[in-house]
């Protein structure tokens, strides 16, 4: 019987040793910006049990994109700057080479690049089908009155990983709507303006 309670408090330390550093090692490779490796490493803690490891995989997987670096490397040309992030997107970003301004009329034309996350994916594909299952992110060509603070979409284009369209659709008669204080387009806004001394 003694023996049966050391294989058995054996094992428990074994496990639980184990748990703690599939977890621990998660932390490091997140610490160095080995996202995927911490992202594996929390998964497998979790599956193990450990509701830390369960707890860091999911904000982590929240985190990231959909779309692997490689797949994501057209970002790498300076072209693009960062404006911000929201629950479903881990990058939301403007495209200064698509920047149009017109001063007499007081607005700006940009492509806007929303990089989307695994939770934003399912969502996609919940409500607009399987063709989203490699959906990775879509760009957006909004119009923005700086005079009057107010902006409208234009045009959007859903892309997959690798770059191929999945659909893209004009927007037809839209009304302009009110720029959110501290949103994401009153930040474009801001830059757009600081940086063309408008």
């Amino acid at each position: 019987m003694k023996l049966l309670f050391k294989k058995i408090l054996f094992v428990v330390l074994l496990l639980s040793y184990t748990i703690g550093s599939d977890l621990d090692d998660g932390f490091s490779a997140y610490d160095k910006k080995d996202y995927q490796t911490a992202l594996n490493l929390f998964e497998k803690a979790c599956n193990s049990g450990n509701d830390k490891g369960c707890k860091a995989y999911k904000e982590l997987k929240n985190r990231l994109p959909i779309c692997s670096m490689d797949e994501l490397s057209f970002l790498d040309d300076n072209r693009y700057f960062k404006i911000g992030v929201s629950d479903s997107y881990p990058a939301i970003l403007a495209d200064s080479k698509t920047i149009q301004i017109d001063k007499k009329n007081k607005t700006i034309k940009v492509w806007m690049l929303w990089i989307a996350n695994q939770k934003e994916q399912e969502k996609f594909i919940k409500d607009y089908g399987s063709k989203y299952k490699k959906f990775g992110y879509f760009k957006r060509l909004i119009s923005i009155d700086y005079g009057k603070m107010n902006y409208k979409a234009i045009k959007v284009t859903d892309f997959d990983c690798s770059g191929k369209s999945i659909i893209s659709f004009d927007f037809k008669d839209v009304k302009w709507k009110k720029i959110r204080p501290n949103g994401k387009i009153e930040k474009i806004t801001k830059v757009i303006m600081k940086k063309y001394n408008l």
